[in-house]
């Protein structure tokens, strides 16, 4: 068993193929650094105060031109006009006291805002508005987890402005969930994964097959032992090496800072519109506080087994075909299918959360806003490891079957 896994490594690492999807999972990730260190660029110029004051005299402007221009409908009610000119008076006084803040830092040649007041203020702002009624009960739930966030941070010292800094363990953060999360990362491997066992209906191997002590069984388990792991370590180090050269040019970010993770939510039944369904509201205090390194190790551990049910799937669909094409073409093809039919069709969505395409955005599984998107309290992390699990164990029999009982014929 060793000697065939050893000879499908080598095999597999021989294919021009292999380094083609490689280079470009790099260029993928050369070109995510370099569009996240020009942003990160303009998110330091745009912290300076002389761009906060720009902002807050635009947003004054945009205030002063909304009490300028009054609805008919406003107008004539004496008291609702009373109200809104009030409302919009104290929002430009508030405007008014930030600039001249912003200009005496300005001329004291202080280039750094005071990160502590701002959190206050948006505190304050958060609070203020968790006394609109209007709000529905899921909005004031997420606006009240992120006061407890912000007021977390204030706490302990934490500047919340280090999670949009670009660094290496956001880099990490962006590419799971916004790059690779989608089909980007199971197309690649399908076109890694696509000829793996369809590549080998040839003469030559068949006959091996038949001359060889070896079971169709034993021959078909090193190949996916082998393609898995191939795909695991070249995905893993182009991570890896990103994630170092990040860290050394750029910075590594803080270790520590806290990350959100596990939350979990329930159906709303108290504020249910007649012929709708409930909301999600999240369950109080359900959300952990992790370092940052721990929550991308769990990222990392959940990609793994996001990439082996790629694999699974892929083989599968080799395992079906004796064309390569026809299998890259199937399975490419099929995670498109299922993708955009979940996004755009209401049937597909509401069995979205049982494919495994559904789990590459690994950072939102862990941190359990995956549920939102399904409408379902059902989805959190472990329901997303088991489907995950499922799905590589019933690809795998399936091409266990489907290959150990085709017809050689040669």
């Amino acid at each position: 068993m060793i000697y065939l896994i050893h000879n499908e490594i080598i095999k597999i690492l021989s294919r021009r193929k292999t380094y083609i999807v490689f280079l470009a999972f790099i260029a993928l990730m050369a070109t995510i650094v370099i569009t996240g260190y020009k942003e990160e660029q303009r998110r330091i110029k745009m912290n300076t105060p002389e761009a906060k004051i720009e902002m807050l005299i635009n947003s004054r402007d945009s205030l002063l031109n909304e009490k300028a221009n009054i609805s008919e409908a406003i107008k004539e009610s004496p008291t609702e006009l009373k109200a809104h000119n009030k409302n919009i008076d104290n929002k430009i006084k508030e405007l008014d006291n930030q600039i001249q803040e912003l200009t005496k830092m300005k001329e004291l040649g202080i280039n750094e805002i005071d990160w502590k007041k701002d959190v206050k203020i948006n505190i304050a702002q958060l609070e203020n508005g968790l006394k609109d009624n209007n709000e529905d009960i899921s909005y004031k739930e997420e606006t009240k987890q992120e006061i407890r966030k912000l007021k977390y941070f204030l706490d302990n010292n934490i500047n919340p402005m280090e999670e949009s800094k670009f660094n290496s363990f956001n880099f990490i953060k962006l590419l799971f969930n916004e790059v690779l999360g989608g089909i980007i990362l199971a197309i690649g491997i399908i076109l890694f994964t696509s000829d793996i066992v369809s590549g080998e209906c040839t003469p030559p191997t068949l006959k091996f097959l038949l001359i060889q002590p070896v079971s169709r069984g034993k021959f078909l388990f090193s190949k996916f032992i082998s393609v898995t792991s191939v795909a695991l370590s070249l995905i893993f180090l182009a991570e890896i090496i990103f994630f170092l050269l990040v860290g050394l040019f750029i910075g590594f970010g803080n270790p520590n800072y806290p990350t959100f993770v596990g939350t979990t939510y329930k159906f709303d039944f108290a504020h249910i519109s007649m012929g709708q369904k409930p909301n999600l509201v999240q369950i109080l205090d359900s959300t952990k506080v992790i370092p940052i390194w721990q929550n991308t190790l769990y990222m990392f551990l959940l990609q793994a087994l996001f990439i082996i049910s790629c694999c699974a799937f892929a083989f599968l669909i080799s395992s079906i075909f004796k064309s390569s094409m026809a299998s890259m073409s199937l399975g490419i093809v099929s995670v498109l299918f299922i993708t955009v039919l979940s996004e755009v069709v209401p049937a597909v969505r509401k069995i979205a959360y049982f494919l495994f395409t559904s789990y590459g955005r690994v950072g939102t599984l862990l941190e359990g806003t995956l549920a939102l998107k399904f409408n379902n309290p059902s989805v959190t992390t472990s329901y997303g490891i088991m489907v995950l699990i499922i799905w590589t164990l019933i690809c795998y029999v399936l091409s266990h079957i489907i290959f150990t009982k085709r017809d050689i014929l040669i």
